[in-house]
């Protein structure tokens, strides 16, 4: 009895598999030297003005202790309105360092680094559910995210770190179904910094029994051990350093429309009015926003549970009065965990709007060291910020139209 002949029709499914393991191979890899070269840079450069405060920061702690940093902003050129855990951080490696600036700026950095590998984790595990090849997609465009490589290797800061710890809150929340675990990681990433008490009302809304809601609340509320100290000493100077702080105003945003209408006469007055009352209140403007679409997304199902993280991020970017170039990074992983699609575009625009602000006033020798082109930005980098503003703004009304649409009929919608 004769064998029939391999057709092509019957090794097609062989060869297609064959060619997106590669291509999964091939993106992962890519991913992968963009991590990497992270690190490289990081080593090999110094920072912008952020490594200098810090290093300002860790040696005022180092003389007086964190309580009197708190107490004395007036004694440094930018005012220490971190955690305890963070000054704690800049005091090890300020010793660790003995001096030498560029070694200290990668010890700041190192915590940054690190949550880049979890994020990227984290990343392909979420969107690899869908198939190898949109995991690995989204791998190789978060590894090689110009704001990400920016920040995390250069900027000569923490802020990538909360945003990966943000990142972990969701993933235990959505994909372990542990609201305890969800809450330590958010403890960890108050820690880091106070921005991601931002992500308490999204996380809540994941939160679909009171046993969940009684789990989480009580691990993240352990975020307050390393504060007690000073709550208890210090609570007005805590509270003037990190909570009444508002950022630099920038040319970011809301702001910069407002900023550039009052070079026309005829509505200064007007617009100076506004200025100073969004400039002053604008913080309950994101507050009440991310509460709103919050409890939308406790109407919706679980599948929104990223979309709801980074929806909460981009209201903050988007309506925030106050902007620092670092705070780019904080919607950047979540956004690829929920729409990589959207990711890829924002953290492109905003990466060559870093890429114009940090290197107007470096000098290109390594250790790579320069300062922030504040006051004004560049021009090219304000164009590349409204639309970098511009992309997380239409993000959020095509994300809060899905919502809406989810949850008209939320109830006879499996909870997956």
């Amino acid at each position: 009895m004769q064998t029939a002949e391999p057709t092509f029709a019957s090794i097609r499914p062989y060869f297609e598999r064959r060619k997106s393991a590669v291509f999964v191979t091939v993106l992962l890899a890519a991913g992968a030297c963009g991590l990497l070269f992270r690190f490289w840079l990081a080593k090999n450069s110094i920072g912008c003005d952020d490594a200098d405060i810090w290093l300002e920061h860790a040696q005022l702690i180092a003389k007086k202790g964190i309580r009197y940093a708190y107490q004395h902003p007036e004694v440094e050129t930018l005012q220490f309105n971190h955690p305890p855990l963070m000054g704690y951080l800049s005091l090890w490696a300020v010793h660790a360092a003995a001096g030498d600036l560029q070694v200290f700026s990668w010890f700041m950095k190192a915590p940054g680094l690190l949550a880049e590998l979890l994020s990227a984790f984290l990343i392909w595990d979420v969107r690899s559910r869908r198939s190898p090849v949109a995991g690995a997609w989204a791998v190789a465009g978060f590894g090689l995210s110009l704001t990400q490589i920016e920040v995390s290797g250069y900027h000569c800061n923490t802020d990538c770190a909360y945003a990966g710890l943000s990142l972990l809150a969701f993933y235990l929340m959505r994909e372990k179904r542990s609201p305890a675990l969800s809450g330590l990681a958010l403890a960890g990433a108050l820690n880091v910094k106070i921005l991601p008490l931002l992500m308490v009302p999204p996380l809540l809304s994941q939160c679909r029994s009171f046993r969940e809601l009684r789990r989480f609340v009580l691990s993240s509320s352990l975020a307050v051990v390393p504060y007690l100290p000073f709550l208890l000493t210090i609570p007005k100077d805590l509270y003037r350093n990190m909570v009444a702080y508002n950022s630099q105003q920038l040319e970011w945003g809301i702001y910069a429309f407002l900023k550039y209408a009052k070079e026309h006469a005829l509505v200064s007055t007007h617009v100076n009015r506004v200025t100073m009352l969004f400039v002053s209140d604008g913080r309950y403007l994101i507050l009440s926003s991310i509460v709103a679409m919050s409890l939308l997304a406790f109407c919706c199902s679980r599948r929104f549970a990223y979309h709801a993280g980074a929806l909460a991020w981009a209201l903050f970017l988007v309506l925030t009065p106050g902007y620092g170039v670092q705070y780019a990074v904080c919607v950047v992983s979540l956004l690829f965990a929920a729409d990589p699609r959207s990711a890829m575009l924002y953290s492109t625009v905003a990466g060559a709007m870093l890429f114009f602000i940090y290197t107007g006033q470096t000098t290109f020798k390594l250790p790579l060291h320069g300062s922030v082109s504040y006051y004004p930005f560049p021009r090219i980098a304000v164009v590349f910020g409204v639309l970098g503003w511009a992309i997380l703004l239409h993000y959020v009304f095509v994300t809060t139209r899905r919502m809406l649409a989810d949850a008209r009929d939320w109830t006879s919608t499996p909870d997956d």
